[in-house]
This record gives structure tokens, sequence and C-alpha cells, in this order.
């Protein structure tokens, strides 16, 4: 198993639960899996064993919230990685989410078809700082990433990497943030402000 380090904050024990599992599947070790249910937790877990990736909620009414959670972690593992969740996010949470460096930002509620896909994203990305994690990723897929390539009528979407070069309007550009909203993969581009959809762009 990859001994990568996930931190899993949300105040749902269901999924917390859910998320050990997904990452079970995809053959990640259980005791390099925390999860808490309050931002103050998570900032004591990660000063014991910091993570090098952050799935958390918003935690609009804690004190500290999940964004200003993964910029206190960033002085402990600066490489860390995060992606945001929250109830209903707007267009100003998802911009403040990006520009902290979010992989995805992921509305709740939200399906696991999405989380699924918004995780398979992140992972990718996660593998451009864990070279390891990229032969790991490339010789063991969750078993519903497989069941789903199996039953697929079509091929999967491309996955857009963080760095990558991609064609928008005519134009080379490089992306700076992928994310998931509303079940759609979306990309910032360098010096563009806004989100694209991926279905804009073309990969060079």
């Amino acid at each position: 198993m990859h001994s990568l380090r996930f931190l899993i904050a949300d105040d749902s024990k269901a999924l917390q639960a859910y998320m050990r599992q997904l990452l079970v599947e995809y053959g990640f070790d259980p005791a390099c899996m925390h999860a808490a249910s309050d931002t103050t937790t998570a900032l004591e877990l990660s000063k014991n064993q910091s993570p090098d990736f952050l799935l958390t909620d918003w935690f609009a009414q804690a004190e500290l919230t999940g964004v200003a959670l993964y910029e206190q972690i960033l002085d402990l593992n600066p490489s860390c990685l995060y992606a945001l969740m929250g109830r209903d996010l707007d267009a100003t949470q998802i911009e403040q989410g990006t520009s902290a460096g979010a992989l995805f930002c992921l509305s709740k509620p939200f399906t696991s078809a999405e989380i699924k896909a918004a995780m398979a994203q992140a992972l990718e990305q996660l593998a451009t700082l864990h070279p390891a994690l990229q032969e790991h990723l490339a010789q063991r897929q969750s078993p519903s990433a497989v069941s789903h390539a199996r039953h697929a009528e079509a091929p999967a979407a491309p996955v857009y990497k963080v760095g990558e070069q991609v064609m928008h309007q005519g134009r080379t550009e490089t992306i700076k943030h992928v994310i998931l909203r509303r079940g759609e993969v979306a990309v910032q581009l360098q010096g563009i402000s806004g989100l694209i959809p991926a279905a804009k762009i073309n990969k060079v």
C-alpha cells in the first residue's frame, strides 16, 4: 500500500468513513488516514503527522475555516495539497478556495460519482509531487473506477493537471487550478480570471 498521509476534516462521520473506504480502494494504507470533525482537532492531528493531502469542509461558522486550516498546515508541510467541500458553495467561496490552491471545490450535497471523479483528478495532481504515486495509480485503480470503465460506452474524459499546457480560444495557456464544480470539471488558467469548463479547452 502507498504511504501517503491523508487528513479528512468534516463533521459527518458517514462522509469520513466513505472517504476512508474510497482511499483504501485505491490501495492507500488506512494507518495513514486521519479524520476530524472540526478544524481545531484537525490542526492538532496535523501537528503530529503532517498530511500530504487535506480534504476539508468549508466550516463557514468556525473560527478556523477550512481554508484557514489549510494555510496553517502549509507551515507544517509546504507540499501539502488540499480540496474543499461545502454546502451550496457560491462563486465567491469557490474563488476564495481556488485562490488558496484547492484542487477542487465540491458543493454539498454531492453524489458518489462526483466525489470519485473529483478525487481521481486530485490524485493525478498529487502524483506530480510524488512520482511513486503516479506508478501506483497506473498499476491500481479503485474497484468502482474499474467497474465504470468496463461499462462505459464512451472514452473517459481527459484528465487535466496543474501546470499542463492546453489550447483555449486558439492560444496555448497553462493550467493554474483544476476543480470540480457542480459535477463538471473546470479549470483556471494562468493570467485569466474566472473558471473555464474543461469542455472548452483541449490538450496540446
